[in-house]
């Protein structure tokens, strides 16, 4: 008797902790449900002469567990190129957990005046995707270095960067390693290389007093 006892009581415990396991499971998948994100392409701000044709440069969308849902975006706009005034463009995206978000792009129409006038060379220049508060979204390259400059640098013991450095983290502009940054902006100046996508991140709140002019490379 003791024998049958003391199998049926382990059989028991077994069960409850598969039971257990499933629960957990659950918890963690539906922590993982999150919003999808909107990213505009071109301005969140836009200024056009009245008649001008508006093209809209277009916005993009991505989802944790669907993907890439640009192609459900919503577009509802209140723009009359013919009249003068401000108008918004609202996009707006749901995804398949039933999780709304929503961008809008403002549209100036202004009259025709020597301050406005379009020139032939405008459409030959194309400016960053913007967030949601209008901030540009700029990404290195994998060819790009990178180089810091703070006020608690050392021009001689300064390191050149590469984008996908394991020191920078995810994001460049908030290193998560030890960085050693440049001490004045011409050191930093001078191993910028001409025709590439290097970039000289300046710490916030530092300042400067350079002692010549400082003349960047086009990249």
């Amino acid at each position: 008797m003791k024998t049958k006892l003391i199998i049926t009581l382990s059989l028991t415990l077994l069960l409850l902790g598969c039971g257990g396991g499933g629960s957990s499971s659950s918890e963690n998948q539906s922590a993982t449900n999150t919003a999808p994100t909107l990213t505009l392409s071109g301005a969140s701000e836009i200024q056009i002469t009245v008649g001008d044709t508006f093209s809209d440069p277009g916005v993009s969308a991505y989802d944790t567990q669907d993907g890439n849902i640009t192609a459900s975006i919503q577009t509802n706009s209140t723009l009359d190129t013919s009249t003068i005034g401000n108008y918004i463009i609202t996009y707006s995206v749901t995804d398949s957990n039933g999780n709304e978000v929503t961008l809008v792009r403002h549209i100036s129409v202004v009259a025709q005046n020597q301050e406005n006038y379009v020139v032939s060379w405008e459409n030959n220049f194309t400016i960053p995707s913007q967030d949601a508060n209008g901030w540009s979204i700029l990404t290195p390259s994998a060819d790009s270095h990178i180089l810091y400059v703070a006020n608690d640098g050392n021009d001689t013991t300064a390191i050149i960067y590469d984008a996908n450095d394991s020191n920078l983290g995810s994001d460049v502009f908030h290193p998560t390693g030890t960085i050693y940054p440049y001490a004045t902006i011409e050191a930093a100046e001078e191993q910028m290389r001409t025709g590439y996508p290097d970039y000289m991140l300046l710490k916030r709140g530092d300042s400067w007093e350079p002692t010549t002019s400082i003349w960047l490379t086009y990249g």
